[in-house]
């Protein structure tokens, strides 16, 4: 069985371990509401010491936020620098950024999810794409997903598995 371990921010709230675990994977999740990019490092440590097979990692909607210093590119290339010089067996998958309703960031989003999915295939990463989680798929607040939007993302997580 291969031990999965996936971190992020607050959407990945409405995702539930024994659901996307089968005989195969056991999956676990950390999330923590209003992660940053920069604040991966932190949550990435703790989950390297339980020596994962592979990392998912989904961040980096809150860094579009009024006020924060974009840097999500360079953070998330170093958390995959520190995943492989911590761990270098172990697989990495990047989940990309799902849209939000009640700021507009579909333009920056749009392009760091092309960068990072270029980064994915030249390191020899797993990038999960979210584009199919639309705007339908949010909760009224217009940020979290609501069921239907944890559904598509559970499926995508799913997806995912099945080629590991």
């Amino acid at each position: 069985m291969k031990n999965v371990t996936i971190i992020g921010d607050s959407l990945l709230k409405g995702l539930k371990s024994k659901g996307l675990s089968s005989e195969q994977h056991n999956v676990r999740i950390r999330y923590e509401g209003g992660a940053q990019t920069d604040d991966l490092q932190y949550y990435v440590k703790p989950a390297l010491k339980r020596k994962p097979d592979m990392i998912v990692v989904h961040c980096a909607t809150n860094d579009f936020t009024p006020g924060c210093n974009i840097k999500s590119y360079k953070e998330l290339k170093n958390v995959a620098k520190l995943v492989k010089e911590t761990l270098p067996e172990c697989k990495l998958a990047f989940s990309s950024i799902i849209r939000r309703g009640d700021i507009d960031v579909e333009k920056k989003a749009e392009d760091l999810n092309l960068k990072l999915e270029k980064f994915c295939k030249s390191q020899d990463h797993f990038f999960i794409n979210n584009e199919n989680i639309d705007l339908s798929c949010l909760s009224g607040g217009k940020l979290h997903l609501n069921k239907k939007g944890n559904s598509i993302f559970a499926n995508n997580l799913l997806d995912l598995l099945k080629k590991c």
